[in-house]
């Protein structure tokens, strides 16, 4: 097994052409292959409170298990795919999923910001103690 200890790749015709092949002919983009932001959210402090993230700059508490994130640097547009999922406690002894699309119908998807819904089981908008969020797509 070789070992290959780099601090930067870059493509050799553009920077975004890093290829990865997986099995034995399929290949795939490794840009496209990276989660461009996520964050882990305390949703039960009295501000949402980002544990830990990548890509955003500000998370705000819109009402009960609505947080909406900025990006820090935004995409290059709509289509990126955000996704995520929340949790009632921190034991997880109980877990609910979030919005489907984990996007309200009322606020389309910006390249700059993306709101986040906590469901709880029984259907209503619920602060949760802990609220992953990822999302995949193309930055600007």
């Amino acid at each position: 097994m070789s070992t290959i200890t780099v601090d930067n790749l870059k493509g050799k015709t553009t920077a975004k052409t890093v290829t990865v092949t997986v099995g034995a002919s399929a290949t795939q983009s490794l840009e496209q292959g990276l989660a461009k932001a996520y964050a882990n959210i305390d949703g039960l402090a009295s501000t949402p409170v980002s544990r830990k993230s990548l890509n955003v700059s500000t998370i705000t508490d819109d009402g009960p298990g609505q947080y909406d994130t900025v990006f820090t640097n935004n995409f290059s547009d709509t289509s990126y795919a955000p996704l995520g999922n929340a949790k009632e406690n921190e034991t997880g002894s109980r877990t609910s999923d979030v919005d489907s699309a984990f996007q309200s119908a009322r606020t389309p998807l910006t390249t700059s910001t993306c709101e986040w819904l906590a469901m709880s089981f029984a259907g209503a908008h619920a602060d949760k103690h802990s609220a992953y969020a990822v999302v995949y797509g193309d930055l600007a």
